[in-house]
């Protein structure tokens, strides 16, 4: 039978005041529920009345109990049954606090019978969701508190609490940040703190970058910092935007032309590309080149090599090429419209810009830097009740679009005796959207926790099809010493990733899937110190056993997303 998983609350008997647990179920057969079961104790999970049918539909192992009366208690329909098979029911709540009372009373009553079985318990998509939100409101407050009672106890223990990018940033080589490039790159963030590191690390190589980031995440501000900070920074940054040259002119653009083109020219005009010859060439939206512009933009990047429009010798050029795009270039690449080799040329390095949302902490410091530049005169804090009103905003537009609203508010009200309904009027005037406070209600909550699934599984199948990639291009071909301890580097960064991103269980919606992709990790970590020691070996590794292996987690990976796509 297929295996189902579906998001659910759980409550033991040790928590007695029916305090509810963020998790799931899965099932494909008795055992799978079996293992759900706490050793000696009872446990009651809530899930969707929407996926009660899914239980029901095995009465082999479950015994349904129909719907619950309102004015009956759960000890009716779930004590004294016989344990070889799982109790079900609709419980047809009316409130989520009427629903723990219950839980709490009957789990209170199962204790003193010494039962120690599995119940599950349906209830309505806006009991769970409140209660959904509820248990995650929870949780964070107990962490916190928790941080606070052992801050003292945890100073020898530096990993205690830190979130999966503080996790990487601790892996990596660190340098020392420059203060240009902190002014620049605003916040202290451990994203922002992570993306200076990755600026420093990539000036020190001279690979192509891919940076992807939303709009108005300064992808440019990284192209620029990549060079500032590089072997090449004495010479030529060109920043070129793929999508605004019209495609009849891009090689031209791009590439030059000779006067032998038939086009009237009486010397030839140098192309972009040998403008940042021992440069930087900066491809901005680079996914919005055509399917022939992607070929000759690859040759070129391969080769080191162009060819003028009308001319015929090939030309030498040495620019380092920086990628940018806020497409999901991944996704392009999966749907034949972005060729994957090009793809993973750029991707010699990559960069991830972050969305506002994803740090807001840096929303003060950040405001305060672009206040500042828009009056360095004056250098006047902008107040805390504007401040904290910028906090309760997502900013879709991210810094862009932060900057656009404090320079309205300087441009319609000055920068003297301002307040928060100044800005208030700035938002009213701009149409700006719902407020952060407006947006998490429980039922999107819910969801976003679904969409936040599927945008991390798409990093992952990314950042594994980055990994196999370049395992492929060693195990596969004949390469230089030089070659395999560059693509040596270039796995561990990779694999680093990877690991961050494995840290976020909780955002897998299958513990199969999970399981797999730690083993996977695993052997990738075998494969690249058989590449240091032994490469025969490490190609070998390779066909026998990884190879095969990746096929199949590509396969769980792909039901992994139809199985939230068909939830959302």
């Amino acid at each position: 039978m297929p295996t189902v998983n579906v998001e659910a609350l759980k409550c033991t008997v040790i928590s007695l005041g029916g305090e509810l647990q963020r998790s799931s179920l899965t099932f494909g057969n008795p055992h799978d529920l079996e293992r759900a079961k706490e050793d000696g104790f009872p446990v009651v999970y809530v899930i969707s009345t929407k996926d009660l049918p899914r239980f029901r539909e095995h009465p082999d192992f479950i015994l349904d109990r129909g719907r619950k009366n309102r004015h009956k208690g759960l000890s009716e329909y779930f004590l004294d049954l016989p344990h070889d098979k799982i109790p079900v029911i609709d419980g047809n709540y009316g409130s989520p606090g009427q629903l723990q009372r219950s839980i709490r009373d009957f789990l209170e009553r199962v204790q003193r019978k010494g039962e120690s079985n599995l119940y599950i318990i349906g209830v309505s998509e806006s009991i769970l969701y409140e209660l959904w939100v509820k248990a995650g409101m929870e949780k964070k407050e107990n962490l916190s508190r928790r941080n606070k009672e052992q801050k003292k106890e945890t100073q020898d223990t530096p990993q205690a609490d830190k979130t999966p990018i503080e996790c990487l940033l601790e892996q990596i080589t660190r340098y020392p940040e420059p203060h240009d490039l902190r002014e620049h790159l605003v916040g202290q963030s451990a994203e922002i703190r992570l993306v200076r590191q990755l600026i420093l690390h990539a000036a020190k190589c001279d690979d192509p970058v891919l940076v992807l980031g939303d709009t108005g995440t300064g992808k440019e501000v990284v192209a620029r910092e990549i060079h500032k900070y590089s072997g090449r920074k004495n010479e030529g940054f060109i920043a070129v935007n793929c999508g605004a040259i019209p495609s009849e002119l891009f090689e031209s653009e791009l590439f030059g032309i000779t006067v032998d083109a038939g086009v009237g020219l009486k010397k030839d005009k140098v192309g972009l590309w040998k403008k940042a010859d021992n440069g930087t060439l900066f491809l901005d939206e680079i996914a919005e080149l055509l399917p022939n512009h992607q070929t000759k933009v690859l040759r070129a990047i391969e080769d080191k090599k162009i060819r003028p429009v009308g001319g015929i010798i090939d030309e030498d050029v040495n620019a380092r090429i920086v990628a940018a795009t806020n497409r999901d270039l991944f996704s392009m690449v999966k749907a034949g419209k972005f060729r994957e080799d090009l793809y993973y040329r750029l991707r010699g390095f990559f960069v991830h810009t972050p969305a506002i949302r994803d740090h807001p902490e840096d929303i003060p410091r950040l405001a305060q830097a672009l206040w500042n530049k828009m009056n360095p005169d004056a250098k006047k804090a902008l107040p805390q009740e504007i401040i904290d009103e910028l906090l309760t905003y997502r900013w879709p537009g991210n810094a862009r679009e932060l900057k656009m609203v404090l320079s309205n508010l300087r441009a319609l009200f000055g920068t003297e005796n301002l307040n928060v309904n100044h800005l208030k009027a700035v938002f009213i005037l701009e149409g700006h959207g719902t407020t952060i406070k407006d947006e998490l209600t429980p039922e999107n909550e819910f969801f976003l926790h679904r969409a936040g699934s599927l945008h991390h599984l798409k990093h992952v199948d990314e950042a594994l099809h980055a990994i196999i990639a370049t395992v492929k291009s060693i195990a596969e071909g004949q390469k230089s010493s030089d070659q395999i301890a560059a693509a040596h580097s270039t796995l561990c960064f990779r694999l680093n990733y990877l690991e961050m991103l494995l840290q976020k269980e909780a955002l897998f919606h299958s513990n199969v899937c999970f399981n797999a992709l730690e083993k996977l990790k695993g052997d990738l970590i075998y494969f690249t110190n058989l590449l240091r020691d032994d490469t025969a070996r490490a190609q070998h590794y390779w066909e026998d056993t990884l190879s095969g292996e990746y096929k199949n987690i590509t396969l769980l990976l792909h039901e992994e997303e139809i199985k939230l796509l068909d939830k959302a």
